[in-house]
């Protein structure tokens, strides 16, 4: 992905070393890993208090049932 980002000029500036490191296949992994983990935890966490949310609200309704009222 970095390569087709930068384009073949700019990686024609670069030393050899740096452009291997740059198109290789953990660098893009690595520059994303870290991010996306956050954005993770971050939804898990909200999907986490969305739950507790309901759960108290539901929890406040009392016992009532739908399938009360049916014979």
């Amino acid at each position: 992905p970095i390569q087709s980002i930068l384009g073949a000029g700019t990686l024609a500036q670069l030393s050899p070393t740096d452009q291997a490191a740059l198109t290789g296949h953990s660098f893009f992994a690595d520059l994303i890993s870290m991010p996306f983990r956050h954005g993770l935890d971050e939804a898990f966490a909200f999907a986490a208090v969305i739950c507790l949310i309901a759960a108290v609200i539901s929890w406040s309704r009392g016992s009532r049932s739908a399938a009360k009222g049916m014979p």
